[in-house]
C-alpha cells in the first residue's frame, strides 16, 4: 500500500505565490509609451502601464494589477494632456474593447507604432532596418468589412448587440461603431430592433460582412428558430439588400439558408492590379481592411520582384491572397496552408482566375521540415511569410535549408517578428526594408512588413 503523501514543511516545500495589495487610485506622470500603446509611468521604482495616457501627461489613475515586477492601471482623469490628445470620435470609446487609441490622431498613432516595431527589433534582436519605408495608410473610419457581434438575451432583459467591454468578457451594447464599413454600420440599429422584437437565449453570435458588393450575415444560435423570427430575417434581407445564413452547430462551415438547406456561400473581392478575383467563405479569415490589403498586396510584389524564370514558396498563404498575384510574376508559387478548407478555398481561386503555375498544399508549419514542403530536387527563389500572432520560428529556424535569396515577412506581433528575425540574421540574412501597414487604425494591433536579402559570402 503507498503511503500517504504529506505536504513538505521543509526547504522543497512549494512556495505559495506574494500577494501584492492595490495600490490606491493617485497621480501618474506618463514618460514614455509601451509596445501595445499603453503610457508607461514609475511608481517606487517599477514600470506601470497605463491605459489611455500619452507620454507627457499627467493621469489620475486606478491600478488594475500589481506584481513584484510592473503594475498596471487605467486613467480615468486627464490632469495635464498632451497637445497630441484629441478627442475620441466613437461614443463608447473607453467601454468598448475593440479600439484603444481613438485619443491619438490617425498620424500619431502610425508614428506610435513605427517606434514600437523599431523598438522592438533594436531591444529583443539588435536588428535595425537598412532602410524605413513611408506606412502604407487608408481612410482611418470606416474600414472594418468584417465584425463578430455577440448577442445576449437574458429573460426579462433586453437584448445586448456588441462587443467584448474593455478587459472584460462582458458585452457592451453598441449603438455605433464608426470603424465599421458604412454598409454594416447602418445595419445596427435595424438589427438591434429585430433582436428586442425576436432575440432568445438560443441566439449567441451575428457575424456580419461586407465583401466588395456583397453583404452577407451568419446568425449562430443553439436551437431551431422561431417561425416569427425566420420570417423577420427574410424581410430584414430584401430591406436592406444582404443574405442570411444560419449557423446551428460549433462548425462554422456547417451553415445553412433561411428554409434550413445546407450552403455553401461565397462573397467576393478583387485585386484589380493583379486582374484576381478571389472567392471567400463567410467563415474563412480574410483581411479586414480591404483598401490596405490592395496597398499591402503590391508593395508585397514590388519588394519580392518574382521574375518569370523564379519558383516562389508561400507560407501561411490563407486563401492564397498573395500567392495568386505572386503566380502572375513568376515561374511557379507554392502556397502551403495548415487547413485543408483554406488549401481547398487557394485551389478554387486558382481555377478561378485561370493560374496554372501555383500549387497548395497543406501542412503544420509549427510541426513540418521545410524541405518536405517542396518537390524532390526543387529550390526557392524566394519567399513570403505571413504567420499568425505567434510568427514562425519553426520556419525561420530551418531557413538555410531552404536558402532563399528574399524573404518577405508579413507580421502581425513586432514581438515575434524580432524574435524571428534575430534568427534570420543568425543564418545569414539582413533587413533591407521595413514599413508599417494601418491595417487596424484606432487599436493597438501593428501590422509590419519586413524584407530580409540574403548577405552575399565573401
Amino acid at each position: 500500500m503507498p503511503k500517504p503523501r504529506h505536504r513538505s514543511s521543509g526547504r522543497h516545500a512549494r512556495r505559495q505565490p506574494q500577494r501584492y495589495p492595490l495600490p490606491p487610485a493617485q497621480s501618474l506622470l506618463i514618460e514614455r509609451i509601451s509596445h501595445d500603446g499603453r503610457g508607461i509611468a514609475y511608481w517606487q521604482g517599477k514600470s506601470v502601464f497605463v491605459t489611455g495616457a500619452l507620454p507627457g501627461e499627467e493621469v489620475w489613475a486606478h491600478f488594475s494589477s500589481h506584481s513584484a515586477r510592473f503594475a498596471e492601471a487605467v486613467a480615468e482623469r486627464i490632469l495635464l494632456a498632451s497637445d497630441r490628445r484629441i478627442e475620441p470620435r466613437c461614443g463608447h470609446f473607453g467601454q468598448c474593447g475593440g479600439c484603444q487609441l481613438q485619443y491619438v490622431s490617425a498620424a500619431e498613432q502610425l508614428s506610435i507604432k513605427q517606434t514600437q516595431v523599431l523598438d522592438q527589433l533594436s531591444r529583443l534582436a539588435a536588428v535595425v532596418p537598412e532602410q524605413v519605408m513611408p506606412a502604407l495608410s487608408a481612410h482611418p473610419w470606416g474600414y472594418r468589412q468584417q465584425a463578430r457581434l455577440g448577442i445576449w438575451k437574458a429573460e426579462a432583459e433586453p437584448v445586448v448587440l456588441g462587443f467584448r467591454r474593455r478587459q472584460s468578457r462582458e458585452l457592451l451594447d453598441i449603438e455605433e461603431c464608426p470603424v465599421l464599413a458604412p454598409e454594416l454600420a447602418v445595419l445596427l440599429a435595424p438589427l438591434r430592433e429585430l433582436l428586442l422584437r425576436w432575440a432568445d437565449a438560443s441566439l449567441t453570435h451575428l457575424s456580419v460582412a461586407q465583401i466588395g458588393d456583397d453583404c452577407g450575415l451568419t446568425l449562430r444560435h443553439t436551437r431551431s428558430l422561431q417561425p416569427g423570427l425566420v420570417k423577420a430575417l427574410r424581410l430584414f434581407a430584401v430591406e436592406h439588400g444582404c443574405q442570411f445564413w444560419l449557423q446551428g452547430s460549433a462548425d462554422a462551415y456547417g451553415l445553412t439558408d433561411l428554409d434550413g438547406i445546407a450552403v455553401d456561400p461565397r462573397l467576393y473581392y478583387t485585386l484589380p492590379d493583379f486582374s484576381c478575383r478571389f472567392a471567400v467563405h463567410p467563415s474563412d479569415f480574410m483581411q479586414i481592411n480591404g483598401a490596405v490589403n490592395e496597398q499591402m498586396v503590391k508593395q508585397a510584389i514590388d519588394w519580392l520582384a518574382p521574375q518569370p524564370h523564379e519558383q516562389l514558396l508561400d507560407l501561411f498563404c490563407g486563401l492564397g491572397n498573395f500567392t495568386l498575384p505572386l503566380a502572375r510574376f513568376a515561374g511557379g508559387v507554392i502556397g502551403v496552408e495548415a487547413t485543408t478548407a483554406m488549401v481547398s478555398r487557394g485551389e478554387e481561386n486558382a481555377v478561378l482566375n485561370g493560374l496554372e503555375k501555383v500549387q497548395f498544399r497543406a501542412a503544420d508549419l509549427t510541426r513540418a521540415s521545410v524541405q518536405s514542403l517542396l518537390p524532390h530536387g526543387e529550390t526557392i527563389d524566394a519567399m513570403l511569410l505571413d504567420p499568425p500572432r505567434s510568427g514562425a520560428r519553426e520556419v525561420c529556424a530551418q531557413m538555410s535549408q531552404l536558402n532563399p535569396q528574399r524573404l518577405l515577412y508579413v507580421s502581425c506581433n513586432p514581438a515575434t517578428l524580432a524574435r524571428d528575425a534575430g534568427l534570420l540574421l543568425d543564418q545569414g540574412y539582413h533587413l533591407q526594408q521595413l514599413g508599417i501597414l494601418d491595417m487596424f487604425p484606432h487599436t493597438s494591433h501593428v501590422e509590419t512588413m519586413a524584407l530580409f536579402v540574403r548577405q552575399k559570402r565573401k
